[in-house]
């Protein structure tokens, strides 16, 4: 009996049962929690290229092509993460490269009416885009480790 609860763990793991599944946007995709539903067309207004939301997380990413940014062919990340700081209030966020990874990421949090919220974002550069990614939840609620994992998993086609 030992055995075959021994060989039914190891096949769930190996059938690689996850709390993920991949989300794709143009050119990223990235592994999301199942639970997450697609809110882009109620936050059109807001101007975020796909917003994701479940009961405990809010997902958002913004694209801004390279073109379309002076000097955007020659920016590097580190520049380009740097010029993100004043306009969306990040210059007392802490921000570091993910060691191994190939982004750029803020960590702030915000008191809001219902609380407070922790914010982890990601920087990123495709080949035709800039990339800001960000997660959002209550304190709570927020599973730093989970989100760096998310973040981790992003890919450009």
């Amino acid at each position: 009996m030992k055995h075959l609860s021994f060989l039914l763990a190891l096949c769930l793991l190996l059938c690689g049962c996850s709390a993920t599944e991949p989300f794709t946007c143009l050119e990223l995709t990235m592994d999301v929690p199942k639970d997450m539903a697609d809110v882009s067309e109620a936050e059109e207004n807001i101007g975020f290229h796909f917003a994701l939301e479940s009961d405990t997380l809010f997902i958002c990413g913004i694209r801004q092509d390279i073109i379309d940014i002076p000097n955007g062919n020659t920016l590097s990340l580190h520049d380009y993460a740097h010029q993100l700081e004043e306009p969306y209030q990040l210059q007392d966020a802490t921000h570091a490269q993910r060691e191994g990874k190939d982004y750029i990421y803020f960590r702030f949090q915000v008191p809001l009416q219902d609380g407070v919220h922790q914010y982890l974002c990601g920087v990123y550069r495709s080949e035709s885009a800039f990339w800001l990614l960000q997660m959002d939840a209550k304190n709570a609620d927020f599973d730093e480790e989970a989100c760096f994992d998310y973040l981790d998993s992003v890919k450009f086609k």
